[in-house]
């Protein structure tokens, strides 16, 4: 086994003002596809990023609702990052 092999697992949203991202109100957006692109660009950008993947379960929420009884909607894809 190469070293730093062990896998990580996270997750993330980005949430920005306004005046830094025009998608983002100063809050988390409800689209997750849109911020699960975001933040898999902006760490390809980084440079660690070897390689990026998708997996795709058979049985992932694609509709959610927030606790204040937003819609959110999603593919249901998650992000898989290889790190250099």
């Amino acid at each position: 086994m190469r070293p730093f092999a062990t896998p990580l697992l996270g997750c993330c949203a980005n949430s920005a003002p306004r005046s830094k991202v025009t998608r983002a109100a100063g809050a988390c957006t409800h689209n997750i596809d849109l911020e699960r692109e975001f933040v898999r660009q902006s760490l390809v950008d980084s440079g660690l990023v070897g390689a990026t993947t998708f997996l795709e379960p058979a049985d992932s929420l694609k509709e959610i609702r927030t606790a204040t009884g937003g819609e959110i909607k999603t593919d249901g894809r998650i992000l898989v990052l290889i790190l250099k």
